[in-house]
């Protein structure tokens, strides 16, 4: 498989376009869930144990933002 940044940068470059497509029909769209899904979804199926960690670091920093962002409101 690829490296971690090719893959990350395809799946943003996905999730941008499903964002413009629900918003073109008026639909609400979470992004930080629909990354995090994927991000887990590649995960499991990535066997290099280097890439692996670099995908839990970037699912760590995700969540630790949306704790911090729980933690302001």
């Amino acid at each position: 498989m690829q490296n971690p940044s090719k893959i990350m940068d395809f799946i943003i470059q996905k999730k941008f376009k499903e964002i413009l497509h629900a918003t073109r029909q008026g639909k609400l769209y979470n992004f930080k869930d629909e990354l995090k899904k994927e991000l887990e979804t590649i995960l499991s199926k990535l066997n290099n144990l280097d890439h692996k960690k670099e995908i839990v670091a970037l699912l760590q920093e995700i969540n630790n933002q949306q704790s911090i962002k729980d933690w302001m409101n």
